[in-house]
């Protein structure tokens, strides 16, 4: 039997060559399709879990609110660039009056660290418009920067008295750079009623 010894010729190996590139072509398309995606997942869901654990702070804090129709037990301000509210709490050492109750407060400055809870604000520095008041709580934690510093809007019904307050959080992850697709802003929107002082 006879052997066909003959290689490929230049046409044959230009045409292979070419081939192999766009297998290989393709292959390294998809990897990087992948890890985009895997890193886009990754960013929303890291976004998502702030976002959802400051929400519940925010409304356990709400929740707490004590008052009366004369005194609702909530203050707050909103006046740019200042955002803060805050919610009192019962220490239940008098219950027939707020004098030594607490108040849970959270304020955001646009030229500030970002979101912060102050817990056990002094009474003379509720609701507060600066850091500084802020640092005065017996307790104070920074979170993350909001993209929108009006983070809530207080809601009262046609009689003017307080109903409820919605709760408005945007952010990105600031570990990246804020892209549509890549990085993209995340909002959770609550509406909350706390039960000792809403209607």
């Amino acid at each position: 039997m006879r052997v066909n010894r003959r290689g490929l010729t230049l046409t044959e190996l230009l045409l292979a060559t070419v081939m192999i590139s766009i297998v290989m072509g393709g292959v390294a398309v998809w990897a990087t399709s992948m890890k985009q995606m895997r890193t886009a997942s990754q960013t929303t869901r890291y976004t998502d879990m702030k976002l959802a654990a400051v929400m519940k702070a925010i409304r356990k804090d709400a929740e707490l609110a004590i008052g009366d129709p004369a005194d609702a037990g909530i203050q707050y301000i909103s006046v740019s660039p200042k955002r803060a509210i805050c919610f009192r709490h019962d220490t239940q050492l008098t219950p027939s009056d707020y004098t030594d109750d607490i108040w849970a407060c959270w304020y955001h400055h646009i030229s500030s660290p970002g979101l912060r809870r102050c817990y056990n604000v002094p009474s003379g520095d509720v609701p507060p418009d600066s850091n500084t008041k802020c640092d005065n709580a017996v307790a104070t934690r920074d979170y993350f920067e909001l993209d929108d510093a009006e983070f809530y809007t207080v809601n009262f019904d046609g009689d003017g008295r307080f109903e409820n307050v919605t709760v408005s959080l945007t952010a990105h992850d600031t570990r990246r750079t804020q892209d549509a697709l890549q990085n993209p802003a995340k909002t959770l929107v609550a509406q909350i009623s706390p039960p000792m002082i809403s209607r």
